[in-house]
């Protein structure tokens, strides 16, 4: 039955080189069941857990072991689960000498023409109310926003080989990737991609896939760039208070495409508040590559206090083939056009504005075009 079992494993487990290896069993699934979760582990036929959560005398759910070669030794794990509530899930892992597994990577390097690396954070690291405190990580939180120190030498350790070097990132939230910015060929953000994430990324670096994704996020350069997380307030905080020169900014993105930007037209150079406004412009494939463009379109209001310094209106994706030209168009309503107080009331305040269009944000070195335009009177809009 489902609330009683016991399960064995066997087989064997081969080291990657001479060095201590820590190794460990718990029951993440189960981990509030009143019952008994019993595991022993054997190795080479020798106890070396024999844990018993019902037990508080019970042995270590951990051990550490010394290899002197890389040849596979016995391994036995037995499992019981008894508990008046459902689902249990036994987790064996194991954590090799970082020396050993760098020396292997780079080994492995020296014999290919470009190297692949796949760093970044886990699920296992950053989420809610999670037991982990250790560098750069604190109970599911961030205290640091740079990759992990073991992954940072690896790296470089790779990037010593003088291969080409190409980062592919796993992480659920932004990372300072500043030195893979200045030496890695190219960096793919592949987040948490799934089952199929494998596929995705070989076609993507392949190039039988033209990416055109952009960044949901700002990726900032040090976790310094930030206020405190105790400051509420928005300044500084997110692409539109954001003042300083991040890493990668909020809709940032490449593909195997080039696309220029032009004749930006507005439906009105002076509007009544009230009035809503459109915006047309063209966009061009200047490469040889079919692939699309994703157009953002970004609104800059009058300086204030509260108003931010940008914020973005629109996007729209199409697809070009090289050599082509489409027209990408945007229609700002009422509630697009306005802005929110800190008493929280919703207006349309009048002033000079302007709309930009392109690749990415202004002033980033994205292709695009910009336009000027004022607003005359003032409108309360309903919440």
């Amino acid at each position: 039955p489902m609330k009683a079992f016991s399960v064995r494993w066997t087989g064997t487990i081969t080291p990657p080189g001479a060095g201590d290896y820590t190794f460990g069993v718990n029951n993440h699934r189960c981990f509030r069941c009143e019952g008994h979760e019993i595991f022993k582990v054997y190795l080479d036929g020798k106890l070396v857990i024999d844990s018993d959560s019902s037990n508080r005398q019970s042995g270590p759910s951990s051990f550490t072991a010394y290899f002197a070669d890389a040849a596979p030794h016995a391994l036995r794990v037995d499992y019981s689960h008894l508990s008046p509530l459902f689902g249990a899930g036994a987790v064996f892992n194991w954590k090799p000498p970082v020396e050993v597994l760098r020396d292997k990577a780079v080994e492995a390097a020296k014999k290919a023409d470009v190297v692949v690396a796949i760093v970044g954070l886990s699920p296992h690291l950053e989420g809610e109310e999670m037991p982990i405190h250790i560098e750069g990580f604190n109970g599911g939180d961030r205290t640091d926003i740079i990759l992990p120190a073991v992954q940072r030498d690896l790296l470089q350790a790779l990037a010593a080989t003088g291969k080409p070097l190409v980062v592919v990132l796993m992480n659920g939230s932004a990372l300072a990737v500043n030195w893979a910015e200045q030496h890695a060929a190219a960096i793919l953000e592949a987040w948490y991609p799934g089952e199929d994430g494998g596929t995705a990324i070989a076609e993507t670096l392949s190039g039988a896939n033209n990416p055109a994704g952009r960044l949901p996020i700002t990726f900032y350069s040090a976790l310094s760039q930030l206020p405190p997380f105790e400051d509420y307030s928005m300044q500084n905080r997110t692409y539109r208070y954001f003042h300083g020169k991040p890493l990668y900014t909020f809709g940032y993105g490449l593909s195997y495409s080039s696309f220029a930007f032009s004749n930006i037209h507005l439906s009105a150079k002076s509007l009544h508040a009230g009035q809503p406004l459109t915006v047309t412009a063209d966009v061009r494939n200047t490469s040889k590559v079919a692939g699309d463009e994703v157009a953002e379109l970004y609104l800059s209001y009058p300086p204030s206090q509260t108003a931010p310094i940008r914020a973005l209106k629109g996007f729209e994706r199409i697809h070009l083939a090289p050599g082509e030209a489409g027209k990408i168009s945007f229609t700002l309503s009422l509630r697009e056009l306005s802005q929110v107080s800190e008493k929280g009331e919703r207006r349309i305040l009048p002033g000079a504005y302007s709309v930009y269009t392109g690749g990415s944000q202004p002033g980033t070195g994205s292709e695009g075009v910009e336009a000027s335009f004022t607003i005359t009177g003032e409108q309360a809009l309903p919440r």
